[in-house]
């Protein structure tokens, strides 16, 4: 079970898409600061066609589909810790482009469009920005910037600005891992072979500095590790039974420190190396990959290891 339940957790990892129908930055709609989400099949014949599900600010799941072209590489947006829906990035050149109101809104600035001059204006208590469509210069607070990729309309009628360039005038830090998945996933879907491969873009504004180190990140994967290995074994103990070849034991403590990406340290447990535990390093909690339906899920807590055992 625990080989066939990796299998279709890492073939569905690389699935995640972001649609673009219901997000409104404006009104809060998405729950920031939490990177619990939900990625499984929405019921069509085309295995490309997942559902992905997120919280809600007000606690509700927001659920949104989207068609994945078959060899797309994945590009998430997290900001400040969670992950935005409705940022459809665009690679273009080796430039990042993101949508400037969803980046702008939910940095909390204003964002005003001058359709006549077609002119964007992005404002925040100590910054101002003025881009114009398909120029590669821009002001910031006055100044004349020289961009790295113009801002353009996409097919969808939506604007598009350099990532770095908006987050980086608005004082935002800008960090990108292509390790959430450390190689491409491939699977077969009507005798054909679709690759994929996932990374996460993420962008940190906060006055706060994180609280906690890799090293104490470490010390509390290890701690909720083991305590979920007793869980196992008592699980076990209770069943009359014991592991075997088929669900071999494992060493608890033997967990890796992999990477860091915004405000998570990322870790992975020997034997497990499919699933990621991730850590805030602000508030201290653990979220990792739950093995189970749906086929990904993020969520709050450690490895959902007993189920693989059960």
């Amino acid at each position: 079970m625990k080989k066939f339940a990796t299998a279709i957790i890492t073939a569905f990892l690389s699935m995640i898409t972001l649609n673009t129908a219901t997000f409104a930055a404006d009104t809060a709609q998405w729950t920031q600061n939490n990177p619990s989400i939900d990625v499984f099949d929405a019921g069509s014949v085309d295995a490309s066609n997942m559902a992905v599900q997120m919280p809600n600010a007000d606690g509700s799941q927001m659920v949104t589909t989207s068609l994945l072209p078959p060899g797309s590489p994945i590009r998430l947006l997290m900001i400040n810790g969670g992950f935005v829906p409705g940022a459809q990035i665009i690679v273009q050149n080796d430039r990042t482009l993101v949508p400037v109101r969803i980046i702008s809104e939910t940095l909390g600035a204003q964002v005003d469009w001058d359709a006549n001059q077609k002119v964007v204006t992005v404002t925040d208590p100590n910054t101002t920005i003025v881009l114009k469509i398909g120029s590669s210069e821009a002001t910031v607070n006055g100044d004349t910037v020289t961009l790295d990729a113009a801002a353009m309309i996409s097919s969808d009628s939506r604007t598009y600005v350099p990532l770095r360039f908006i987050a980086e005038a608005m004082n935002a830090q800008v960090g990108y891992t292509d390790k959430f998945n450390d190689t491409p996933v491939s699977q077969q879907n009507n005798n054909q072979l679709l690759s994929y491969n996932v990374g996460i873009v993420t962008i940190e504004k906060t006055d706060n500095q994180p609280t906690y180190s890799a090293d104490a990140g470490l010390a509390a994967v290890k701690a909720a590790s083991a305590d979920t290995y007793k869980q196992v074994t008592d699980y076990l103990k209770a069943n009359n039974t014991t592991f075997t070849n088929f669900s071999p034991d494992y060493d608890s403590q033997k967990i890796t420190y992999i990477t860091a990406f915004g405000r998570y340290y990322i870790y992975r447990l020997a034997g497990f190396e499919s699933y990621n535990i991730l850590y805030n390093s602000y508030t201290g909690e653990i979220f990792s990959q739950q093995p189970g339906l749906p086929f990904l899920a993020i969520g709050e807590g450690f490895i959902n290891i007993g189920w693989l055992y059960q």
